[in-house]
C-alpha cells in the first residue's frame, strides 16, 4: 500500500508552494491598494542606516508635509525615487520599481510551480 502523496517532505514542499502563493497574494493586495489610494510622488535618497543596512529616503507630500523613511532598497545618496504613499499615514511608502509590481507575481508563479511537484515527485 503506498502512502498519501502529502506525508513527510512532500507535505513541506507542498506548503513551501502554498507559502509562496500566499505571501505574493498578500503583497499583491497590499501593493495594488497603496497604489490605488495613495499618491504618488518623487522622493530623494538623504542617508544611509547602518545597522541595519537601510536607505533613507525624504520627499514631501502633496499637501507639503516633509517625510522621512526607511527603505530595504540600496540606492545611491541623492538619488530621485518615485514612490507611493498613503494619505492617511505618509510614512507608510512603497517605491515604485518594477520589482515592487513584478515581485507579487513572481512569488505566485513559483509556488504555483511548486505546489504540483509535491505530487509529482
Amino acid at each position: 500500500m503506498t502512502a498519501h502523496p502529502l506525508t513527510g517532505p512532500y507535505a513541506l514542499i507542498f506548503a513551501l508552494g502554498l507559502g509562496l502563493v500566499l505571501a505574493g497574494a498578500h503583497l499583491l493586495l497590499h501593493s495594488s491598494q497603496l497604489r490605488r489610494r495613495g499618491r504618488h510622488v518623487w522622493g530623494r535618497v538623504t542617508g544611509i542606516e547602518t545597522s541595519p543596512a537601510r536607505t533613507l529616503v525624504s520627499f514631501h507630500t502633496l499637501e507639503g508635509q516633509a517625510v522621512t523613511v526607511s527603505s530595504r532598497y540600496r540606492l545611491p545618496p541623492g538619488a530621485a525615487v518615485p514612490l507611493y504613499y498613503d494619505p492617511a499615514q505618509p510614512a507608510h511608502v512603497a517605491i515604485d520599481s518594477l520589482l515592487y509590481r513584478r515581485w507579487p507575481y513572481l512569488l505566485i508563479g513559483l509556488g504555483l510551480v511548486i505546489i504540483p511537484l509535491a505530487w509529482l515527485l
